[in-house]
């Protein structure tokens, strides 16, 4: 029996892109970053998001939000990995983004 999986912890590298392939399927793009823990060092994940996970993910993914993802590695056409996310958590996102940031700035300057 075989069995692949991989989680990763980290945050955005830039705000997720829909796209659509050649047949029309519709998908998402995002990348990773996952510090080691160690020296600062970081490694950067290539993951894909399809279906109704994707469509969240373009939705809600924006660069250097704090992301889990669970999926599996692929090799693609171009003999690059990436990551074929089944599932995404979001966690929060940078200071200066999203409506609840928005709404205390607003706060501050009246």
């Amino acid at each position: 029996m075989d069995y692949q999986r991989i989680t990763l912890a980290g945050n955005a590298t830039a705000d997720a892109e829909a796209k659509e392939s050649k047949k029309g399927t519709a998908y998402t793009t995002f990348a990773v970053a996952v510090n080691d823990g160690k020296d600062g060092e970081a490694t950067f994940f290539s993951c894909v998001a399809f279906g109704k996970t994707g469509e969240a993910v373009a939705k809600v993914i924006t660069k250097g939000q704090l992301v889990l993802v669970e999926g599996r590695v692929s090799l693609g056409e171009e003999k690059q990995f990436s990551v074929i996310a089944d599932r995404v958590v979001f966690g929060p996102k940078p200071a200066g983004q999203g409506k609840a940031n928005e709404n205390k700035e607003e706060e501050d300057l009246a």
